[in-house]
């Protein structure tokens, strides 16, 4: 487990180097979303409310900031 969480954690790094700041920061906050659509799908567990409202939240505030930087960017 640690090899594989320090490998994943390397990798992820260097990819981000080459990427722009906010893509780099987008990647970071949708990654306990990933997590938690993995568990369901691969381990069978079951979403407390709280938990999908949460995914949900954070889902929603990255569609909403890039839909306001791209209607920025237009303007």
């Amino acid at each position: 487990v640690l090899l594989a969480t320090s490998l994943r954690f390397a990798v992820q790094t260097l990819g981000q180097k080459k990427a722009n700041v906010t893509s780099a920061a987008m990647v970071m906050m949708v990654e306990p979303v990933w997590i938690v659509i993995f568990s369901l799908g691969y381990y069978g567990e079951v979403l407390a409310p709280h938990k999908l409202l949460g995914c949900a939240l954070i889902l929603f505030s990255l569609f909403l900031y890039q839909w306001v930087e791209r209607k920025k960017s237009n303007l």
